[in-house]
Order: structure tokens, then sequence, then C-alpha cells
């Protein structure tokens, strides 16, 4: 196989990797964008703020939560398709990151800007922690997600949602 590297100061970096990270900085850029300059972004986020308003105002919130969810499975489906090819393929191979997805979800609710920050705390923290032990990686996303829910849940999402204050 083939394999094209970029040098990077004093490594050298598989060219495949940067590509995946640059499709991520994309997609990211592109859902924000999306999300903020859209008539359909707009009623995405009027509707995670408050559903009954929207309902009022005669718009399917049903449809829009779904129209949503096929957003989410698209996205998905390319970063499975970009991963792939870096790892090998087996069923459970999803297993692997759902405690890590999980953490993130919970970092960034109803916050574009606390997911992006929480995607790449965990992902830090995990690569880093892999390095040292690989068995307590799931353990200390697990802790760094707690320490950061007591101590200080408005970093990831702007707003206090209880905890320690």
């Amino acid at each position: 196989a083939i394999d094209f590297s970029v040098p990077l100061g004093v490594i050298q970096y598989p060219a495949y990797q940067l590509f995946v990270v640059l499709l991520a900085g994309i997609v990211a850029l592109s859902v924000w964008l999306f999300l903020q300059y859209t008539d359909l972004g707009i009623i995405i986020r009027a509707a995670t703020e408050n559903r009954d308003m929207v309902k009022a105002l005669g718009i399917n919130v049903d449809r829009v939560y779904t129209l949503v969810f096929a957003i989410g499975v698209g996205i998905a489906g390319i970063a499975g398709a970009a991963h792939a090819p870096m790892i090998s393929l087996f069923p459970e191979m999803g297993v692997n990151i759902i405690i890590q997805s999980f953490v993130v979800v919970i970092g960034g609710l109803n916050n574009f800007r606390g997911s992006v920050v929480a995607g790449i705390l965990v992902g830090e923290v995990s690569a880093l922690t892999y390095l040292v032990s690989p068995a307590l990686t799931d353990i200390v996303i697990f802790i760094l997600m707690v320490v950061v829910l007591i101590i200080r849940p408005q970093v990831l999402s702007g707003i206090a949602t209880g905890g320690v204050e």
C-alpha cells in the first residue's frame, strides 16, 4: 500500500488523516452556517428552544425533528465512511465510540459550540489517556464529564444547568 504523508515540523503526518480532519472541519462549519443563516436553521433552533411556540406558528415540528435526525444520520454516515479506511470494519465497531459520543452529547446539549468543544476535549483526553493506559480511557472520560458537570456546567453550554456554583 502506498502511504502518503505530509511533513509537519519534525514528524510525517499521514495525508489521509489530515484530509479527515479537514473534512470534519468543513462539515462542522457547514452545519453551523446552515443553523445560523438559513430559514430552516432558524426554525430548528427555535424548535429546540420552544417547541410549542414553533408549533403555534403552524410549523410541523415533528417533521423538523425528523429532518434533523436525517441530517444527523447523514453526518454519521460521512464520518463512518471517512473513518473506515483507517480501521478494520466489523459489525460491533460502533460500540467502541458510544461512551465517547454520549459524553460529547451531554457536554454540548442544546449548544453547537459546546458540542464542538466537548468533542475536541473528549478526543484529546481519550488519545492522551490511551498513550498512558488504554484500559483507563473510558473511565477517565467519564471522570472528566462528571468533574465538568459538577464544577462548571456552564463552561460547555454557556448557561448554568445546576451543580456547585
